[in-house]
């Protein structure tokens, strides 16, 4: 197996992708350690194991709606919202029909009244509320 590097895309197994530097970087490292190991299937797995559900008090609550106060840290706002976790994410849907995907800081709810998120496409931290566990 090789990689091909050109200026402006890179090939792999014939395909050829953008070149980012970064991407290319990578991606040379993760293939030449997967034919260190002999095995392209084992960074695959890796890549593909589902993410862990959010917990509240042991209890999964991922997929569930749940009515929440979310505080935004950016407008100083609290917001009456419906919430929807999945693993580490969780989707805050506003009344205006309007929503924000944020990054859970912990997956493990420890204070339902104290959930702490985060937004990387607007850098913003939020605090959820969701009174007592489901």
């Amino acid at each position: 197996m090789s990689v091909k590097l050109i200026p402006t895309q890179f090939v792999i197994f014939g395909f050829r992708l953008p070149a980012f530097p970064a991407a290319i970087l990578i991606a040379a490292i993760v293939i030449s350690e997967a034919v260190a190991l002999g095995s392209l299937s084992l960074f695959s797995g890796i890549y593909l194991s589902p993410a862990s559900a959010a917990e509240c008090n042991g209890d999964d609550i991922d997929g569930e709606l749940l009515s929440a106060t979310a505080y935004s840290h950016s407008t100083g706002n609290y917001y009456r919202v419906q919430v929807e976790f999945s693993g580490d994410d969780v989707t805050v849907y506003f009344r205006n029909g309007g929503y924000r995907r944020l990054t859970l800081d912990d997956e493990d709810i420890d204070d339902p009244t104290s959930i702490s998120a985060y937004d990387y496409d607007r850098a913003t931290h939020w605090d959820i509320d969701i009174g007592d566990c489901p």
